[in-house]
């Protein structure tokens, strides 16, 4: 049996696929228009429902069971709503301060553990991996002293570890592009599979 909501959904999918794609050979257009209004209105809808989940699941049903303390990040989130008036909109300084200290400190946190001492633990545990373990390490203290010891005229000694630095900065800029251009090939590539999947399927071949 034909599942029609199936196909209908299959046939909306490939609409905005295609309106989407034809931003590239035709330009912007009315189509291209209409797509980016949907997807950022869902997108939009999505958040706000997802934000009132939140809210509802997290601090109103929590305040309700007898935990006050979450009257504080409420009446905080209340007080970013008074930069809609010009007579108390500097209410509204009070949740931002919170919020973004709050974040930046959170941030900071995760930041320093994944980019830094991860790092550093992880180019060691190469190390065991054998002869590319060094090269990584060698690599990595020359991108270091290329940006530590760049001076307008540099020691002759320093010269080495800042070329060796430089070409190791274009493989790793050179393997981002192309994992990046291999990723965008895989979405056009999955983009296709599914309108030829949805015609096999609307049209039974």
């Amino acid at each position: 049996m034909v599942d029609i909501s199936a196909i209908l959904l299959g046939w909306l999918s490939v609409f905005f696929i295609l309106t989407v794609l034809s931003i590239v050979f035709v330009g912007d257009n009315f189509w291209f228009d209409i797509s980016e209004n949907v997807m950022i209105g869902a997108a939009v809808g999505n958040l706000i429902v997802v934000s009132w989940e939140t809210l509802r699941n997290t601090a109103i049903y929590s305040l309700f069971r007898g935990q006050y303390l979450y009257v504080v990040p409420i009446g905080l989130g209340l007080l970013l709503f008074s930069r809609f008036s010009k007579n108390y909109s500097w209410l509204g300084r009070y949740g931002i301060a919170v919020l973004v200290g709050t974040g930046l400190g959170i941030t900071t946190r995760a930041l320093v553990y994944s980019q830094f001492i991860l790092q550093i633990i992880g180019t060691f545990d190469d190390l065991k991996l054998g002869i590319n373990g060094y090269i990584s390490l060698v690599m990595i203290i020359c991108i270091m002293g290329y940006f530590l010891f760049t001076f307008d005229k540099p020691k002759q000694i320093l010269e080495p570890m800042r070329r060796i630095g430089r070409v190791s900065m274009m493989i790793g800029f050179a393997a981002g592009y192309v994992s990046l251009l291999m990723s965008t090939y895989s979405n056009v590539v999955s983009n296709f599979h599914t309108i030829v999947d949805v015609i096999r399927r609307t049209f039974g071949i």
